[in-house]
């Protein structure tokens, strides 16, 4: 009752300008060139190859000074007093001319961004270092990311990777990786930064207008307007061939389309040694973004896209060193209709997302098909005084149909003879229903939300949270979240069940921009996690309790063309598993990033990135008779990891064609990182599977 009293009785808007421009040297658009807000140095972002950039400005910092910086000029200030509606900015850096053109209105119907840890674009996500101008990727190498995998599944926070929540225009995204079990390239995200706007992290405590997740949620939004008229990029590389094109077909519509072939024949030439357990691997992907404006009041954007893959690369399991042979074929559809008007936004999503795979391993011989439907409705309103008010449904069918040979025990996966045939249907509906509320009062934000998930056959779970944003001065504001969730696992090769998981969460952020150069910020967060986990049985999932303290430690520095940024995150985890305590498995205590980057487009762009972590807990097998023999659980650790990586990149332009060389170095030391533990066939000897030593990949990219 008191929560929905708080619930009815307060939310918030909080509205903003967007400001787009364009930065010329003398006619010719200007690469690189930071753009920052004075006294809210985080809030920035750097013009893309055509000098055109595009940063969101909240009304409540409407007294600050938007700065234009760039190498070898002086800064070009514009203070924002005397705004008061959102405005196409062009600057001209040789010259001291502003000019004012067409009036911009975006609306969004995301309520809850003002929480979000952080918030990516694309040029963003492009000058990541090492992150391979992947939208996943870019996380993980952000201070709350504490990924112990070479991947681009997010784990954020101390929590696995299967409950983080990707989310792309409102819809969730199960599995958002491609080559999700081969380490040679590591793990690309299924999206292209090509399309995308905008994105919001929020590694713990996330909203529940976004659906539940215990382990934090990506938010990405595509496009909302093209940059130029048309727009065509070629990439060619070692493993991979692709084609960006984006088109203004009239004043209201615009469509975007890409296609990647990926290859493992050259990177595996120039780099044979680190890959000596990869046979081969293929992909081929294809998307299609369109967004058409039905009035000045509503839009229909769609969303599809479709890949095919295939890889075969050694691999250790229990007693079995074999090779895997996976192939993956995955479509799915977006479909987003938003209606706004002079008080609210109406939203209608839909999405069709659909999987045929194969995998070969040992006695493992599976095919699996998946389908999720997806449908929901929100409407956000405005109400007088700061409040803002949003309620929505949604419904999900999933389908998991599989049929093969399986091992009669996991520990047996090498014996082919022993294997049975078996075959199995998982079909269950979700529908959920939520209300989430903000309010601006002075120098706070206050946001809370309930959730409710029915499933039929079951009691109805309930889901709430709440955050509290201070803005301390200018320069520096704190959060503070609490809240419970819950969420479904999903089914695998030796679980074939779908079972119920929640965790109770807090978390305190603070951020601050202690001078024009230098921001830092810090974070302290508690997890309890109760779990459905595959443990050292053959009886499917148990019980586990899971409890995380961490603290998170970060800063910046910017100074000219070099950026230092530093991260350092403490991570204690515990279980509880049979009424004893153990040390998780993601306990790795100490983990510390470092990026370094020189950004000078008239000479070299070069960033370097660094990441030690303590080694992983892990359960050793002892001894085996006919079933083996474990020690304590998590009882040995993994040696500590590090990695060094090297990024190098220089824009040329040739006429009117940009040309992106680069060259990318990861693990330069050759550092001897390990993965994982399988052993012989009797469990008499024990080996070390390592995850790659150093890598090269070297390519080009084109703009016509």
């Amino acid at each position: 009752m008191l929560m929905w009293q708080i619930l009815l009785g307060i939310s918030a808007t909080y509205s903003q300008t967007t400001i787009t421009g364009h930065v010329y040297e003398d006619k010719e658009p200007v690469f690189a060139a930071n753009v920052f807000l004075a006294q809210h140095r985080c809030v920035n972002t750097i013009t893309n190859e055509d000098g055109f950039f595009s940063i969101e400005v909240t009304d409540s910092l409407h007294t600050d000074t938007l700065i234009v910086s760039y190498l070898g000029y002086k800064d070009y200030k514009i203070p924002l007093t005397n705004w008061k509606e959102p405005c196409i900015i062009s600057f001209t850096l040789s010259q001291s001319t502003t000019t004012l053109s067409e009036v911009v209105v975006i609306a969004d119907p995301t309520a809850s961004k003002e929480f979000a840890a952080s918030q990516l674009d694309k040029t963003a996500i492009y000058m990541t270092p090492a992150a391979g101008a992947d939208p996943l990727r870019a996380v993980a190498l952000q201070p709350y990311s504490t990924s112990t995998e070479e991947s681009a599944n997010p784990q954020l926070r101390g929590s696995s990777s299967n409950y983080s929540r990707v989310v792309i225009n409102g819809v969730p995204i199960k599995n958002p990786v491609r080559n999700q079990q081969l380490n040679s390239i590591g793990n690309f995200s299924l999206f292209s930064a090509d399309i995308v706007g905008k994105e919001f992290v929020y590694p713990s405590n996330p909203p529940l207008e976004y659906g539940n997740s215990i382990g934090g949620i990506v938010a990405l939004n595509t496009t909302e307007n093209l940059s130029v008229k048309h727009e065509t990029n070629l990439s060619l590389s070692l493993a991979n061939a692709g084609i960006f094109h984006a088109t203004q077909i009239n004043d209201k519509s615009f469509i975007q389309v890409y296609g990647n072939r990926q290859m493992s024949e050259p990177y595996k030439w120039l780099n044979g040694s680190s890959l000596n357990y990869l046979d081969n691997f293929a992909s081929t992907d294809g998307g299609l973004n369109f967004r058409t404006t039905l009035s000045n009041k509503s839009y229909i954007n769609g969303y599809a896209y479709v890949v095919k893959e295939s890889y075969r690369a050694e691999c250790g399991m229990y007693n079995n060193l074999g090779m895997q042979d996976a192939k993956n074929l995955r479509n799915f559809d977006i479909l987003n209709y938003r209606l706004h008007s002079s008080h609210g936004v109406l939203g209608v999503n839909a999405a069709w997302d659909m999987t045929n795979s194969n995998y070969y391993y040992g006695a493992i011989s599976d095919t699996t098909r998946q389908r999720n439907v997806f449908v929901s409705a929100s409407y956000k309103h405005y109400f007088p005084k700061g409040v803002t008010i949003s309620i929505g449904a949604d419904y999900e069918h999933n389908s998991y149909h599989y049929h093969g040979a399986y091992p009669t025990s996991i520990y047996e996966i090498e014996n082919i003879v022993s294997a049975h045939y078996g075959k199995g249907n998982i079909d269950y509906n979700k529908y959920e229903a939520y209300t989430y509320a903000k309010w601006l009062i002075g120098d706070f934000i206050l946001g809370a939300s309930v959730r409710e998930i029915s499933q039929v056959g079951a009691k109805p779970r309930w889901s709430y949270q709440a955050n509290v944003k201070y803005n301390l001065s200018r320069k520096s504001s704190l959060i503070a979240s609490c809240g419970q969730y819950n969420a479904l696992s999903l089914p695998n090769y030796f679980v074939r069940q779908v079972a119920n998981a929640t965790s109770r969460q807090m978390s305190v952020d603070w951020k601050s921009n202690l001078t024009a150069r230098c921001e830092v910020s810090s974070a302290i967060y508690w997890k309890k996690e109760s779990l459905p986990l595959y443990l050292l049985s053959d009886t499917g999932y148990q019980g586990v309790d899971n409890s995380i303290l961490g603290i998170e430690l970060s800063g910046k520095y910017t100074w000219s063309a070099l950026e230092w940024s530093v991260s350092y995150s403490y991570l204690n985890a515990r279980m509880k598993y049979q009424d004893k305590t153990f040390t998780s498995g993601n306990d790795f205590k100490h983990m510390a990033k470092l990026m370094m980057s020189y950004l000078n487009p008239k000479i070299l762009n070069v960033s370097v990135s660094c990441l030690f972590r303590g080694g992983l807990p892990y359960t050793p097998i002892v001894s085996s008779n006919s079933v083996p023999l474990y020690a304590n659980l998590n009882s040995e650790r993994y040696n500590n990891y590090f990695t060094l990586d090297l990024s190098i990149n220089r824009f040329f332009r040739i006429g009117k064609v940009g040309v992106v060389p680069f060259v990318t170095i990861t693990n330069i030391t050759n550092h001897a990182n390990q993965q994982y533990l399988y052993y012989s066939r009797d469990y008499d000897q024990q080996f070390v599977k390592l995850y790659n030593k150093r890598l090269l990949y070297i390519g080009c990219s084109v703009r016509l």
